[in-house]
């Protein structure tokens, strides 16, 4: 499994839990994870596409046998087997975070991305593909009968709808708020993740941090 990056520090220790930060009560964010069972990995999922080209030159796709670490990581560490939608945060080559939603009841991707100038719906659909090819085989590998016997990709999506940030220092936290937005009530809440609101949430995302780790102020 890959090393977590600075952005895992914005989510809860295990890695697989909720964000630690609040454009919403927290306690509203736990209760609509719960209650639509929605869970959110860390950056350490995304090794899951180093796995793709042995993936694809297996004849018996349903057989392969994933890396240990990460069915360890996914089925050990977190009930993603309970899972219907699962968030991640994922990077463009070092540069450009996105929100990443893996809905499972709807067979589709959802990528999140305040910048959609920076690569077109070809390039996106390019590198998340092998995520999409091969989580429906993951699950079932995890013993979760969500796909048929022959499970398709998932279909990738990326909504025109997410408001747009060009400030390339500001989508690693702008991918986490949209994620949260996500979670507790879809793309009508995202659309509230403008660039206005960025300062004050990293504000309130500082205390709890601190608050998380050091104690009351």
């Amino acid at each position: 499994m890959s090393p977590l990056c600075a952005l895992d520090l914005l989510f809860s220790g295990d890695g697989c839990s909720h964000p630690s930060y609040s454009i919403l009560d927290r306690s509203t964010i736990r209760r609509a994870s719960t209650q639509q069972r929605c869970f959110t990995l860390d950056t350490r999922f995304v090794s899951l596409v180093e796995t793709f080209v042995k993936f694809s030159k297996c004849a018996k796709k349903e057989s392969y046998r994933f890396p240990a670490a990460l069915l360890q990581y996914l089925c050990v560490g977190c009930p993603i087997t309970e899972a219907t939608r699962i968030y991640f945060p994922f990077n463009f080559d070092k540069k450009h975070w996105v929100g990443v939603c893996l809905d499972c009841s709807l067979s589709k991707v959802v990528v999140l991305d305040c910048n959609t100038s920076l690569r077109t719906d070809g390039m996106i659909n390019k590198e998340i593909r092998p995520i999409s090819e091969m989580f429906p085989f993951l699950l079932r590998r995890a013993a979760r009968q969500v796909f048929s016997k022959n499970p398709k990709a998932l279909t990738i999506e990326r909504p025109r709808i997410v408001p747009q940030n060009h400030t390339h220092f500001d989508s690693g936290f702008t991918s986490i708020l949209l994620i949260q937005a996500h979670t507790v009530a879809g793309l009508d809440l995202c659309k509230c993740i403008t660039p206005d609101v960025l300062d004050v949430e990293a504000q309130k995302t500082a205390v709890i941090v601190y608050e998380e780790n050091v104690g009351v102020l």
